[in-house]
């Protein structure tokens, strides 16, 4: 299941999947919801977390990614605040473990490549702290148009070391 506030489902998100052989009977978003005039009703963490428990349960999804979670996060939630990012996390916690669905926030890096990948996404270190597994992916520093996953933070398995890729062109122009 997917929430995404930066890509359009249609014009990206679904070309993109195909793009890569995604099975789409497997892929869902979350629905949109409008008010009594029509308009668009914005998803907003933790007020609405029902909203998401409902389409989780509608389709037994086994993993929810939220692209960007600080799209999601409700006016009320300070996002440098470690208390304030909490008590939108925590709810997601106890969701995934109600519902057995692995939630998927996506963070943004900043700018700021002196510093360890633990402290480059804006806003409390409380976002990595609450996580129970943290990666990151970037373009390798010494090596152009190498992309790297590796882990930041994981507490429920082993070391492992980073993975190097990259992407090669395909058909699809949405495809990255």
């Amino acid at each position: 299941m997917i929430a995404c506030a930066e890509d359009d489902l249609a014009d990206t998100i679904v070309p993109r999947l195909l793009a890569y052989g995604a099975d789409l009977s497997r892929i869902a978003s979350v629905p949109l919801e409008r008010d009594e005039h029509g308009q668009v009703r914005p998803l907003t963490l933790p007020e609405h977390q029902d909203r998401l428990e409902v389409a989780i349960r509608q389709v037994e999804a086994k993993l929810l990614v939220i692209d960007p979670i600080t799209a999601y996060l409700s006016e009320t939630i300070n996002t440098n605040n470690d208390a304030s990012v909490r008590r939108a996390t925590t709810p997601l916690t106890d969701l995934a473990q109600r519902t057995g669905t692995a939630i998927l926030l996506v963070r943004h890096l900043n700018k700021s490549g002196e510093l360890k990948a633990k402290y480059r996404s804006g806003g409390s270190i409380a976002f990595t702290d609450a996580a129970r597994a943290v990666l990151v992916v970037e373009e390798h520093p010494e090596q152009p148009r190498l992309m790297v996953l590796a882990r930041v933070k994981n507490n429920l398995a082993k070391m492992i070391p980073g993975i190097g890729y990259r992407i090669a062109s395909t058909t699809c122009s949405s495809a990255r």
